[in-house]
């Protein structure tokens, strides 16, 4: 996690100081060639479990802002999901959607792509909405 992160003395701090526990990652995902109507081929769901709830809060700004500064996404408007969410959009010919969702000591991250001109986002918010509950 902390490679994902920059690879940082900060991030291995803050994960530290957040009391961060450990997290799973699976991925749902079929070819372009085989999407489905709504265009969405990839989706990911990784969960981290931290100390408390103010811990996770942090990591979901400190992870979606990593994204932003490092990757170049920008914010997008989503459905209140969770104790606190950020969506992210970002990618050139495949667009990416991404949900930073934060619930008690959780935090969420739900990732889409899809084809090129479709939108992943209502099925990444689906996804969302499904694993928090």
């Amino acid at each position: 996690v902390v490679a994902a992160l920059g690879d940082t003395e900060e991030a291995a701090q803050l994960l530290d100081e957040w009391g961060w526990e450990g997290n799973a990652y699976r991925i749902f995902q079929t070819t372009p060639e085989e999407a489905p109507e709504s265009g969405t081929f990839n989706v990911n769901v990784s969960v981290h479990r931290f100390a408390d709830a103010a811990s996770a809060e942090n990591a979901l700004y400190f992870f979606s802002d990593y994204v932003i500064d490092s990757d170049g996404y920008a914010e997008i408007e989503v459905p209140a999901t969770g104790d606190n969410v950020r969506g992210l959009q970002g990618g050139g010919e495949v667009p990416i959607v991404v949900l930073y969702v934060q619930r008690g000591p959780l935090m969420y991250r739900v990732g889409g792509s899809g084809v090129q001109g479709s939108d992943p986002t209502a099925d990444v918010v689906a996804v969302a909405e499904a694993s928090v509950g």
